[in-house]
């Protein structure tokens, strides 16, 4: 299995370290060591589907692929803005996708288990040979932090947060078209 087309899409709003301190115990001579992060991108009035469809679109195009060739469609998230349906579903029916899609929680590690998973998809027989997987990751780690009630003074969670569409948001990597 490799990876043939990546697609990434960033929120607008950009947070530096200092703007953090100004209403964190924290500092960027503190964040920057212990991360490497220098600013972060958070969600204003954008939307994560809109985010992720748009990520999803840049694979697609990478890779040279279109929306009839993908058999399976692997949304790996922690928050979402629904319950159901899935953000493979809505991200789905954006793209007209007309394969089999889930979604999975399983935060960092999402990445690796969705590639598993897809490769499982393909021994079964259930990708077929010509045809791909597409593995999406966003996450909206403001809205998490809010829905947990953080407290605003704890600076390692706070410090790392981000909204992003992708593995890991140092990188802003989005989306991976894969092929068998």
């Amino acid at each position: 299995m490799k990876i043939i087309g990546t697609g990434s899409a960033l929120p607008k709003k950009v947070v530096t370290n200092d703007m953090l301190a100004g209403f964190l115990d924290t500092s960027d001579e503190w964040i920057y060591p212990r991360t490497g992060i220098k600013t972060r991108h958070v969600i204003t009035d954008e939307n994560l589907e809109d985010l992720g469809t748009e990520a999803v679109r840049k694979a697609l195009e990478m890779s040279g692929l279109k929306a009839e060739d993908i058999d399976l469609f692997i949304v790996s998230n922690v928050v979402s803005e629904y319950i159901t349906p899935g953000m493979s579903c809505i991200i789905g029916e954006k793209l007209g996708l007309k394969c089999p899609m889930f979604d999975i929680n399983c935060a960092c590690p999402g990445f690796v288990y969705a590639l598993d998973m897809a490769e499982t998809y393909y021994k079964a027989g259930k990708i077929r040979e010509r045809h791909r997987g597409v593995r999406r990751g966003a996450d909206q780690n403001g809205q998490l932090e809010r829905q947990r009630n953080m407290c605003p003074v704890r600076r390692r969670g706070r410090s790392r947060s981000a909204d992003r569409r992708g593995q890991h948001q140092r990188h802003k990597t989005a989306c991976r078209a894969i092929q068998g």
